[in-house]
């Protein structure tokens, strides 16, 4: 019996020591003693909270360093509303610190702009998106596009047009340029998009500009075709695979007429006849690789005895097929 309670005695020993190795105390300016993080923010004594902070960071508990990333953010937002409240030069500047010494994220950053859009503070918020590394929720940009813009100033208008550069969102950038009404910076921009990005070649086709569809155009044409055509006829299979410049070829002959099957869909849906006309004369030969199973006739009418060839030969089917749904298109009265 003296055995077991001698046992308990030690877990209960074992017990009270763990948690008070646990347990974590800092004191305030004023000597207030605090025992979470919680509470020295909801006494608004920061320096008491990083205190806190530092300790969980280098306790030896486990249990205590798991609680360090909940509990940073934690401090970090509840000392942001606090700085806010206060709006002065010298509690952003206090921000902007504690945003470099933590390192920023584009959550942080985001939360201070709401803060900051909620204020009304145009230069803040500037100054907020510029410490933006890439990644930025689109959403968020939009909302600091709309806001800038709104107050109808020159400098914001450069600041968005170099904000919008700097973390390439072409997009917002070509859709603000569009409502800005701003023509030749929608031209500076197209000449810079990629013909692959739909959406951003589908806003510039729908505007029906002659001097902006002709750089869409110019970007289509400058879609390198690689690698060289193989000779029409009969090839071997193996031999045809192998070959890095018929492989090439064979690929971006596709993308490449890919590319303009996507853009005469957007002139077709957007009535840009300019564009429509453009593309039907630029498409390129399709590569065909005709392969038969075992007896199966060429196009030419050879029979092949051997399914491990091919078939090479070049059809005009991509533009063929273009020109029936632009004059399908034109029936329909897509184009007025």
């Amino acid at each position: 019996m003296k055995r077991i309670k001698f046992l308990i005695i030690c877990c209960l020993a074992g017990f009270l020591l763990t948690a008070c190795s646990n347990k974590i105390t800092v004191k305030g300016e004023d000597g207030t003693e605090y025992e979470s993080y919680q509470e020295c923010c909801a006494a608004q004594d920061f320096q008491a909270a990083h205190q806190y902070l530092a300790k969980l960071k280098n306790s030896n508990s486990e249990e205590l360093q798991e609680q360090w990333n909940e509990a940073k953010e934690y401090v970090f937002k509840q000392e942001a509303l606090y700085l806010m409240s206060i709006g002065d030069e010298t509690a952003q500047k206090r921000l902007i610190y504690l945003l470099k010494e933590e390192g920023s994220n584009n959550k942080r950053i985001d939360m201070l702009i709401e803060l900051a859009l909620d204020n009304d503070d145009d230069n803040f918020v500037k100054t907020l998106a510029n410490h933006y590394n890439g990644g930025v929720d689109e959403d968020m940009l939009k909302k600091i596009v709309d806001y800038l813009s709104g107050k109808g100033e020159r400098d914001n208008k450069e600041y968005l047009v170099s904000l919008l550069k700097n973390l390439n969102s072409i997009k917002i950038l070509v859709d603000y340029a569009i409502k800005e009404g701003d023509i030749n910076l929608v031209k500076e921009v197209a000449s810079k998009c990629d013909i692959r990005d739909t959406d951003i070649i589908t806003t510039l086709v729908s505007l029906n500009n002659k001097e902006v569809s002709d750089i869409i155009i110019r970007l289509l044409s400058t879609i390198e075709i690689s690698g060289n055509k193989a000779p029409t006829g009969v090839c071997s299979r193996v031999d045809f695979e192998n070959n890095h410049e018929y492989v090439s070829y064979y690929n971006s002959i596709m993308k490449y007429n890919n590319s303009c099957n996507q853009l005469l869909d957007a002139a077709i849906y957007n009535g840009n006849d300019y564009v429509a006309k453009k593309v039907l004369t630029m498409y390129k030969n399709d590569m065909i690789k005709f392969q038969g199973a075992y007896g199966s006739k060429t196009p030419d009418g050879r029979v092949f005895n051997n399914s491990n060839l091919y078939y090479i030969y070049y059809k005009y089917d991509s533009k063929n097929n273009a020109q029936k749904r632009y004059r399908e298109a034109q029936m329909n009265g897509s184009f007025k």
